[in-house]
């Protein structure tokens, strides 16, 4: 038989909600970096722009950071925000943190 889970109430949900925020400012920045790429390299005419075409590195980059940001959005908030109710919040936190810091230098490592 299955017993309960209860989420934890009496935790300080602090660190949780600042890495929410932080990792969604990222995902602006990523998003705007995306679109400056798209901007800049269709000449002011970004509705003409293939954005399948990645002879260019800077698109390629800017694009495939964001849509990777993207695809891993789900994912990290479920297990960020799962951990932080039913285990432990300031875990979560520290946790998430490092996933963000480690989110903001994948341009880097992927050029």
């Amino acid at each position: 038989m299955l017993k309960p889970v209860k989420i934890i109430e009496d935790q300080d949900y602090a660190w949780p909600v600042f890495v929410t925020v932080l990792y969604f400012l990222l995902f602006q920045l990523f998003m705007a970096n995306q679109v400056k790429a798209k901007v800049d390299l269709s000449g002011g005419e970004p509705a003409t722009f293939n954005r399948f075409d990645y002879s260019s590195k800077r698109w390629e980059m800017a694009d495939r950071s964001f849509l990777n940001f993207l695809e891993q959005t789900p994912f990290f908030m479920s297990i960020l925000w799962l951990f932080a109710l039913f285990c432990n919040a300031e875990s979560a936190g520290s946790a998430g943190l490092v996933y963000v810091v480690a989110r903001a230098f994948f341009p880097i490592f992927w050029s």
